[in-house]
């Protein structure tokens, strides 16, 4: 029977248990069984009260069970697969293990470790994540295969399938035990004494999973995604631009997030085996990125591609997926402002190689983490040297009549006994120009300017975008996004608004 201890409980009972010793228990309350992932077949489990008492016993038997299991064969394993409703019980003999790894998976990146076993016919691998993980002592069980099989018995694994093969995965009350003494593991023991090689470590060593930093004109020269799949870089990297004709979002499935396609009411997941019927937009950024100084002696800029997905794409775009569609448009094929906005930033990334790479003609990879971002300093402008932001201002306010040739000259009046500022915002194209003046209320006509943008948006739509939108300074570009959620639509470029200037000194 599965015993739980409520988390209000922990701090008194905790301290009074240990595994492998024998108690008397009383007072707790009987409840029906969890439904899914129950670690015994039982309808029925124990939850601890303020008012159980636990004594320990110590007169044992010597009959009293050590292990409590109820071992499946593989073949009883397959029948399982996929199936939630209570975990397994296996035993095998132990043929190898990998080292640590960081694996992306739904829910984000978690440490993995896969071990190996055989019952003498067929194998197995079973998936350790996180704690689990990194407490298989995986040298000492190496050491103890030197003088013989070891054989393993895991308790409270689920039963699944990767690349036609049986997968168990360690469930949160998973536990293993090397070389148990009991007669199923004893037996197995001797049948494949002489006939089982020694453990072997599976995939890379353990030096080439730490991440290393490289630079993206080196990540260019990689031609084989074999050679460097298990690898993981860290990269400083600017965008350049998007992947043409790719959808920067795609319909995942909710459980596998694999994509999904509308059947009928419901949905339908590519995933054969996968049983989810709902699905929802997910990002899917695919970016061309170039290194943010290229190196000496480079002759022509290398670049790499990389994928952005969920929760990491959305951190670097600000919004939801869900809201940007319904601003935006929605089509998968249209760039959004916020987008195209990230053209030109610099970031340091965590990425490793993408599976997809292995079918592809050029190697793609993943962003698994951000590690940090970064900027090109702008150098402050000299007295000898005025800013071009001044330059651009002067000539601007020139082509305008009437009330924006008044407020020009109100403008140039103060910036001669002002410090000069020189904007540091390299997201807009045409930044607003900035004055002393604080709260200062205008009418202003937005001018018509014409502006090459330095990277051209792989999309023709975004060519169309309102300048109005590239002229905000930062607090009114917050203002404008509250206005888009909102569903409101911008006004033509050339009608007259009224805008506050904020600037500090």
């Amino acid at each position: 029977m599965e015993g739980q201890i409520p988390q209000r409980w922990l701090p008194k009972f905790m301290p009074q248990l240990k595994e492998g010793s024998i108690y008397y228990i009383q007072d707790f309350q009987v409840c029906n069984a969890r439904f899914q992932y129950r670690p015994v077949e039982h309808p029925y489990m124990m939850k601890f009260t303020s008012y159980t008492r636990v004594t320990e016993i110590k007169a044992v038997l010597d009959t009293f069970p050590k292990y409590a299991y109820n071992l499946a064969t593989y073949e009883e394993l397959k029948s399982r697969i996929d199936t939630h409703d209570c975990c397994s019980d296996t035993i095998g003999v132990f043929t190898g293990c990998t080292h640590v790894k960081i694996q992306n998976t739904k829910t984000g990146p978690k440490k993995l470790r896969n071990i190996y076993l055989t019952d003498g016919r067929e194998s197995a691998v079973v998936a350790l994540w996180n704690e689990h993980a990194e407490s298989f002592d995986a040298e000492h069980y190496m050491q103890m295969a030197m003088q013989g099989p070891v054989v393993f018995l895991f308790v409270a694994v689920t039963c699944g399938e990767f690349q036609g093969k049986l997968s168990l995965q360690g469930s949160t009350s998973c536990k293993w035990y090397a070389n148990p003494e009991i007669p199923e593991a004893v037996a197995l023991q001797d049948s494949c004494a002489g006939r089982i090689s020694t453990p072997t470590w599976h995939g890379p060593a353990a030096a080439q999973l730490s991440p290393q930093r490289i630079t993206v004109a080196e990540l260019a020269k990689f031609d084989n995604p074999h050679d460097i799949y298990a690898n993981r870089y860290i990269v400083k990297i600017k965008i350049k631009s998007l992947v043409v004709n790719q959808s920067w979002w795609y319909l995942a499935c909710d459980k596998c997030k694999r994509r999904a396609q509308p059947q009928e009411d419901q949905y339908k997941c590519f995933t054969p085996r996968c049983p989810c019927t709902s699905a929802a937009p997910r990002y899917r950024l695919p970016i061309i990125v170039t290194d943010p100084i290229p190196p000496q002696g480079q002759q022509k800029e290398s670049t790499v591609e990389l994928v952005f997905f969920g929760s990491i794409a959305q951190e670097i775009v600000g919004v939801p997926v869900d809201s940007l569609i319904a601003t935006e448009g929605g089509t998968g094929a249209f760039l959004p402002t916020r987008i195209t906005s990230l053209y030109g930033r610099q970031f340091e990334l965590c990425i490793s190689p993408s599976q997809g790479s292995l079918q592809r003609t050029s190697i793609t990879y993943q962003v698994d983490s951000i590690v940090g971002t970064a900027s090109v300093p702008v150098p402050l402008p000299t007295a000898a040297e005025p800013p071009l932001l001044q330059q651009e201002q002067t000539t601007t306010q020139q082509q305008n009549t009437g009330t924006s040739s008044e407020l020009a000259a109100t403008s140039t009046a103060k910036d001669t006994s002002s410090p000069r500022i020189h904007s540091s915002i390299t997201s807009s194209p045409n930044p607003a120009p900035k004055t002393t003046a604080v709260s200062e209320v205008a009418t202003v006509e937005t001018p018509q300017m014409q502006h090459t943008p330095p990277i051209t948006p792989p999309v023709t739509e975004t060519s169309h975008l309102p300048t109005k939108k590239l002229k905000r300074t930062l607090e009114e570009t917050h203002s404008e996004e509250t206005e888009n959620n909102s569903g409101e639509e911008d006004a033509p470029a050339t009608s007259r608004t009224r805008r506050r200037l904020n600037v500090s000194d």
